[in-house]
């Protein structure tokens, strides 16, 4: 699958039972071919990066539920008036770097689904430098342990 990468959260390593991964690919394609192949409908997935939120409804077609982000908050308006589905596909406005806010948003649907998160895509598109992607795949594998 290209150059697809799915790596598992540090609680496997651990020894924990349920790691969550995340997974991150450099186009579109490959993207929605993860989707396919991972995403079952028992997932609860945070989307990362989702601009207008056709990726995000695809994923709401299999998962239990989708909450995609994305900085861009026109992009975000269109997402919702596209594909928002309350309680199944849902959208916010904000940075994927600042964990603190996401980790909030993440929790308040954590208690409103009624599961944590099982998975976190990230799709980059050849648009971002691989260095800071790393550190982000990093602090989310250490948040969301």
């Amino acid at each position: 699958m290209g150059r697809t990468t799915l790596t598992q959260l540090t609680a496997r390593q651990e020894g924990r039972a349920e790691p969550r991964p995340i997974v991150v690919t450099w186009n579109v394609v490959e993207y929605r071919q993860a989707v396919q192949r991972y995403v079952t409908d028992e997932d609860v997935v945070l989307e990362i990066g989702c601009c207008g939120g056709t990726t995000t409804s695809i994923i709401g077609t299999k998962a239990k539920f989708v909450l995609g982000i994305d900085q861009t908050s026109h992009e975000i308006d269109i997402a919702k008036k596209r594909f928002g589905k309350p309680g199944l596909v849902e959208f916010a406005c904000m940075d994927a770097f600042e964990m603190v806010s996401v980790l909030a948003l993440a929790r308040e649907w954590e208690k409103k689904v009624g599961s944590r998160f099982t998975q976190i895509f990230i799709d980059i598109n050849g648009s971002r430098d691989v260095g800071p992607l790393w550190t982000c795949v990093d602090r989310y594998e250490k948040t969301f342990e």
